[in-house]
């Protein structure tokens, strides 16, 4: 009991749990070709004449997943098992156009809805929502991105 009173709880970074950014957080190469974690995607080299690809992960659980005791998703377990699978999966834009690769993503984007203390129950309960959530939205952005290919096609008939 004495443990328990005297450590004191790490807060999580900003905007985890339930409160994770909508949109996701992306690891892609920056302009000098590292691999970087940002939510900011204005400094992610891809090409702009096509959707990026993506690799999408999303990580739910309880206080690892939510980054307790991180300052920023980066350093917590999310952030650094999206830059793992990105540094086997995403090839820098250089690479890629000597190579002509076309199985490997531009970017890992990946979202992370964790909590502090909860069950097994419990995460399936609180944060399997949230998964079924970031679904829906990717369904609603493919749907959102066919009917402008569609719109495209019609005014080039």
């Amino acid at each position: 009991l004495y443990v328990v009173w005297k450590t004191p709880r790490l807060p999580p970074p900003p905007f985890s749990g339930v409160d994770f950014i909508p949109e996701g957080r992306k690891v892609a190469h920056n302009q000098d070709g590292d691999l970087v974690d940002h939510d900011d995607t204005s400094s992610v080299i891809h090409d702009e004449t096509k959707q990026p690809k993506e690799f999408r992960i999303v990580l739910i659980g309880d206080s690892p997943v939510e980054g307790i005791g991180n300052t920023n998703h980066h350093l917590a377990l999310s952030g650094c098992t999206a830059k793992a699978f990105a540094q086997k999966v995403v090839v820098s834009s250089m690479k890629n156009s000597n190579n002509g690769e076309d199985y490997c993503y531009d970017c890992v984007r990946y979202w992370s809805y964790g909590k502090s203390g909860l069950t097994a129950r419990e995460i399936e309960e609180e944060m399997v929502p949230l998964l079924h959530r970031v679904q829906d939205s990717l369904v609603k952005e493919k749907d959102h991105d066919d009917s402008d290919d569609n719109d495209d096609e019609q005014h080039t008939s």
